[in-house]
């Protein structure tokens, strides 16, 4: 199950590793300034475009902003050997994994003796199991083989769903279908049942598999290899591995990418009720299917689905005709779940398994919090969120919430219906900030720690199914952390509560040192951002409630709304990085919205000139980073933010405030004509 995957996918503020980053870094990686990234065209004169910056020229503020405040960090900034970006952001990641480790080796090497079931007591377990661990790419092989026996000795696929079943019920792992449960999109007070769209085959995209020669031999390999591991013989194994490939390019051509590149995937879902959800796994029943897999009782009557086509396709392939493919599937996947349990059994995984130059200890440390990542996160948050932290927070909430009530009263197009349900929207926001209320301590938890690492590994797995079960039939709780303390990232839910981590609130954005509005342009603007995506592009179309209902909006309001997100759509893809590649406007759409109505909502609230000035800079520095150019490109065309250049200079093109202070005049490469800039309010 993966809950919450498309709260992470597409509402978050985007930090870095698996927060999407796409900082473009205003140069390369040899260090070489480059010219301005900001290079919006039709808003900028020709010299101004075309002119190159050396090391030794001056930058402007008001002709780029992002290299003005960020030009000598980067030029001195060096990439080493296997990174694709660094910068402030990267140093934070490097900071919480430092605090991670520091945390877990100092409870691991205390003398306490600590109750069973305490997070104490699970993390030092845990770590010193696995420190001492000497033959950690073995411990998987035995029950590896007692599954891979079971599948292959398997009759019909009655009793292959039986053996789906087993593996979810008993070690928390999901096979060839994805489920979710997750909190209802349309009756926000209830969770639900979904699943979700298949994007990828053992790590490989299915878009990838579909169009590419390369990704299908890709493919293959990893079938043929795990198959001739598992001794089979080479022209079986690859008649097999043939057959496979040939059933993902099925899967792939029935896969509506639509769906999957949508800006409002939630939209996607349609709720088929039992009858109509059997029709759709055809051969196989609802109910049966259901109790396979720990689903006792359903109360909800059907189940969301996110591509029916996709889905129908997977249930009519699950049949005895295609017996030894569903075979090959399940053995693979499992493997590559397990690969990190089996590469001294079977080394072809040594390719596909990342090779770590960490210590052991700390391998050991940053391996349990992947772990027990809900319980360090309890264990993070008490020791790294402060009094201090949580005062400056909370002011800074209640000023954002002040500065949006503000733009949405003196937005004199609303209608008075719109605007009573936008105030009830931003009043009904729910945030969740340090680390959630710690859960009911149970001294039986302590029976997770196994007898080897991959016992306990399975353990807990098979914890976090049940407990992801037993939410089904209970209300929905907004009170929930949507990530864990030591995620550096923010995040929004469509259930209209937005989620601070403690892990975030590190210098730049937040440094206890420095004064309120130089905090207010980092971690204020990642509070006012997440907070704006409640009437961005998308979340537009929830309610107060957090429900989906784009009719909430009167149609005058909503014509106004979708005029002014073409604008945005317009105003952004005049923008490029190394000034050819265009950022995609209708990609980001969404997170332009967050950010321009973040920086207005600080105008509201900075009064002075220096109070501008310390929220435009550190809000500039917040997003310095140096990134690869292939890496950049190749996100232009999938990460839903804008190049982190872009996000500072076309913002701040199209804030008035910045003009005033900075005396931006035509010619000036941040100049932007008044009737082309853009508004969120």
């Amino acid at each position: 199950m993966r809950k919450n995957r498309f709260i992470k996918r597409l509402f978050s503020f985007a930090i870095i590793s698996s927060m999407a980053v796409s900082f473009c870094g205003c140069g390369n990686v040899n260090n070489n300034y480059g010219k301005s990234e900001m290079s919006a065209s039709s808003t900028q004169s020709d010299a101004s475009k075309d002119e190159d910056m050396s090391y030794d020229e001056e930058v402007r503020p008001q002709d780029d902003f992002y290299g003005y405040v960020n030009k000598d960090t980067l030029i001195n900034l060096d990439l080493h050997y296997g990174e694709a970006y660094g910068g402030p952001a990267a140093d934070i990641m490097n900071d919480v994994d430092a605090e991670i480790i520091s945390l877990v080796s100092d409870i691991a090497t205390s003398n306490k003796s600590y109750e069973p079931g305490t997070n104490e007591q699970l993390v030092k377990d845990a770590y010193i199991q696995y420190l001492n661990q000497e033959d950690i790419g073995s411990l998987g092989a035995e029950h590896f083989n007692k599954r891979l026996k079971e599948i292959n000795e398997a009759k019909d696929t009655d009793e292959l769903l039986d053996i789906i079943g087993e593996i979810a019920k008993e070690e928390g792992q999901i096979l060839y279908f994805d489920i979710m449960i997750e909190r209802n999109f349309f009756e926000s007070e209830k969770n639900a049942l979904y699943i979700d769209q298949k994007d990828s085959i053992f790590n490989i995209a299915l878009k990838d598999i579909y169009e590419s020669d390369e990704e299908r031999q890709m493919l293959r390999s990893y079938v043929l290899d795990a198959l001739l591991a598992c001794g089979e013989e080479l022209d079986e194994a690859g008649r097999k591995a043939d057959d496979f490939v040939y059933f993902a390019i099925d899967v792939a051509g029935k896969t509506d990418y639509q769906i999957m590149d949508a800006e409002n995937p939630y939209a996607s879902f349609t709720f088929y009720e039992e009858d109509a959800f059997n029709e759709i796994l055809k051969n196989l029943d609802a109910d049966y299917f259901e109790k396979t897999m720990g689903i006792k009782d359903n109360p909800y009557g059907g189940w969301y689905v996110r591509d029916k086509e996709q889905l129908a396709m997977l249930a009519d392939s699950f049949n005895n005709d295609n017996l030894e493919c569903l075979k090959t599937y399940l053995i693979c996947d499992l493997m590559n779940r397990y690969n990190y349990f089996l590469t001294d059994e079977y080394e072809f995984l040594k390719l596909y398994a990342p090779v770590s130059y960490l210590a052991k200890e700390e391998e050991a440390a940053l391996y349990t919090n992947s772990l027990l990542e809900s319980r360090i996160s309890e264990l993070y948050a008490d020791k790294y969120y402060t009094e201090e932290m949580d005062e400056e927070l909370t002011r800074m909430y209640e000023d954002i919430k002040e500065g949006y009530r503000q733009l949405i009263n003196e937005a004199d197009w609303l209608s008075e219906t719109t605007r009573k349900g936008l105030i009830k929207k931003l009043d009904n926001m729910y945030f969740v900030k340090g680390g959630g209320t710690p859960h009911e301590v149970d001294k039986n938890d302590a029976k997770l720690i196994g007898d080897d690492a991959f016992i306990t590994y399975v353990n807990v797995n098979k914890d976090n199914y049940n407990k992801e079960l037993d939410m089904i039939g209970k209300a929905h709780d907004r009170s929930e952390p949507i990530m864990s303390a030591q995620t550096v990232n923010s995040m929004y839910g469509i259930d209209n509560s937005f989620n601070i981590t403690v892990a975030i609130m590190h210098a730049p954005y937040f440094d206890e040192d420095a004064d309120y509005y130089t905090n207010l342009g980092g971690l204020g603007m990642v509070v006012a951002h997440e907070m704006g995506h409640a009437f961005d592009s998308n979340c537009i179309n929830y309610d107060a409630d957090g429900n989906y209902n784009p009719d909430w909006i009167s149609r005058e309001d909503r014509d106004e709304l979708e005029n002014r997100m073409d604008r945005m759509i317009e105003y952004y893809s005049t923008f490029t990085i190394m000034d050819i590649y265009h950022v995609n406007g209708e990609l980001t759409c969404s997170e332009n919205y967050a950010d321009k109505g973040g920086m207005e909502c600080l105008m509201k609230i900075a009064k002075t000139d220096e109070q501008r000035r310390k929220i435009f800079e550190n809000y500039a520095y917040i997003w310095c980073m140096m990134i690869e150019d292939t890496v950049a490109m190749d996100k232009l065309q999938t990460d839903e933010h804008s190049p982190e250049c872009i996000r500072v200079n076309a913002v701040l093109s199209s804030t008035d405030e910045f003009y005033e202070l900075y005396d931006v005049k035509p010619g000036d490469g941040m100049y932007v004509d008044p009737e082309d800039r853009v508004s969120r309010w």
